[in-house]
């Protein structure tokens, strides 16, 4: 293997054959595919990051939080880990978790000041259930509806979903309204720990996910939303969305320091 290695390869082709391509009219590194084998994947979308384009959803304040301020940013590593830089340091941001912030904040603005529309389903989504949760679901019924769900039962086995809040995503409702479900299950809520929890759900479910390639544009949208949020440092499960490394820590690194 090591003296395969080390000889020379044998050339494949002379310059004359080359420029006899060439004046064909044949060009013989375009002519074929490059990249055949390599895999495409669907880039994420800027209308995909869920309600709250405008700053509005986020803020009535216009300022920035002062512990995290993007200048720029260089791009995507490990298809996870935007890099970006700021006055204060280098920042190295988890894109799953920092949009998961941003749409946690979106939506718990949106319940707490009860500004979201109610969408009927063309097509009531139906929940299969126990005769008992169907029970327990019915008798919160309308502390249900105070986040924007209206449920009804089905049969004695089954609950049916037949209106949700704008706030949701299409194609999502019913593994959120399920989470939900399942996190309010026999426990006493009171109205901020039910928009907590809602807001926790759809923040989850409709975030970038790890591997999701992103555009410049997304990359630039993620960061200026994120200095906007109330507590950018961590997502709503309490897990870092950013590491800093400040000028000094990159000094004392490569012992400039």
């Amino acid at each position: 293997m090591k003296k395969r290695l080390l000889k020379p390869a044998p050339e494949t082709h002379s310059t004359t054959s080359f420029y006899q391509a060439r004046s064909s009219g044949k060009n013989p590194l375009l002519g074929r595919e490059l990249f055949s084998g390599v895999s495409k994947q669907e880039g994420f979308e800027l209308d995909r990051m869920g309600p709250g384009v405008s700053l509005s959803e986020l803020t009535d304040e216009r300022v920035k939080h002062s512990s995290f301020v993007p200048k720029k940013h260089f791009g995507v590593l490990f298809e996870t880990f935007i890099l970006a830089e700021a006055e204060d340091g280098f920042y190295i941001i988890d894109q799953h978790t920092a949009h998961e912030r941003i749409r946690y904040e979106e939506v718990l603005r949106k319940l707490e000041k009860r500004n979201y529309g109610i969408q009927p389903l063309l097509t009531p989504i139906r929940i299969d259930v126990s005769k008992q949760e169907q029970e327990d679901i019915l008798n919160r019924k309308k502390e249900y509806e105070e986040v924007g769900i209206f449920l009804d039962p089905l049969g004695e086995d089954s609950i049916v979903l037949r209106e949700i809040p704008a706030y949701m995503e299409p194609g999502q409702e019913k593994e959120i309204v399920l989470d939900f479900l399942n996190r309010t299950e026999g426990k006493e809520t009171s109205e901020p720990e039910l928009y907590d929890l809602m807001a926790k759900c759809v923040a989850c479910r409709s975030a970038i996910k790890k591997g999701d390639q992103l555009s410049d544009p997304i990359l630039a949208e993620i960061l200026n939303r994120l200095s906007y949020c109330e507590n950018p440092s961590r997502c709503p499960h309490g897990r870092p969305t950013l590491v800093k490394l400040s000028r000094d820590d990159l000094e004392r690194m490569f012992h400039r320091k």
